[in-house]
């Protein structure tokens, strides 16, 4: 807004909640206003607000006094000198709390705990090309393409959880890297899914007092969980 003596923040209305900043005014000035923009498929429609304490406190806190909020944010301060301060370094991010419910943060991927039987790490660098002219023709007129990667090497390493024997660094630099890689990991893939993972290999005979601990667990082995169930042995 160009209007030299007015500014304008525009906010929505979500699920009683006001969400926002759809508009946040770059400059506060003597004649500010803020709005709340309710709309459906059809209809737009502003509404302007008296007093923004009054229409968000409850949003935030249970308390009564008075709020001051950082309208970048939506952060309530109790404090004014508080909220003065954040204002001059908010980042102007909008911060979504999750609920009491939902406010808990624990691991769920159980299954990821159980060893893989072979995990493969790779890494690759590249030398910098300069982009010949012919090879801009066709680009966005916004986009110049300057540089350009060429892999010039790799390595990748074979992990295997049960036997190191299996393990393997390989370590290639020259021409055509990329196709080398690529040759020599299908490789090393196709021989291992051939030879290992296409194999069933059957479970040890379980000593009489692995079998009696066995029946007695009522954990699931992996993530912990009361199985709950006669026989189930994992919940993962």
């Amino acid at each position: 807004m160009n209007n030299p003596e007015i500014s304008v923040n525009v906010f929505g209305y979500e699920n009683k909640s006001v969400v926002g900043p759809y508009y946040l005014t770059k400059e506060t000035k003597s004649n500010h206003i803020n709005l709340i923009l309710l709309h459906n498929e059809e209809n737009f429609h502003y509404i302007l607000v008296m007093d923004m304490s009054c229409l968000m406190r409850s949003q935030f806190t249970s308390h009564k006094e008075k709020g001051y909020f950082c309208f970048g944010c939506l952060q309530c301060f109790h404090d004014e000198n508080k909220c003065m301060t954040h204002k001059k370094q908010c980042g102007k991010v909008v911060c979504a709390l999750p609920n009491k419910k939902e406010a808990v943060l624990k691991f769920v991927n159980h299954k990821k705990k159980d060893k893989v039987p072979f995990v493969i790490y790779a890494d690759s660098e590249s030398v910098l090309e300069d982009v010949q002219e012919d090879e801009n023709n066709g680009a966005s007129k916004k986009t110049e393409k300057v540089k350009k990667h060429i892999p010039c090497a790799f390595s990748y390493f074979i992990k295997c959880s049960f036997n190191e024997n299996l393990n393997k660094l390989f370590i290639y630099s020259g021409p055509d890297a990329a196709n080398v890689f690529l040759k020599e990991l299908i490789q090393d893939c196709k021989f291992l899914y051939d030879s290992y993972l296409t194999k069933t290999k059957p479970m040890n005979t379980l000593t009489p007092e692995e079998e009696t601990a066995f029946l007695r667990d009522i954990n699931c082995r992996i993530c912990g969980d009361i199985l709950g169930l006669v026989g189930l042995t994992t919940l993962c």
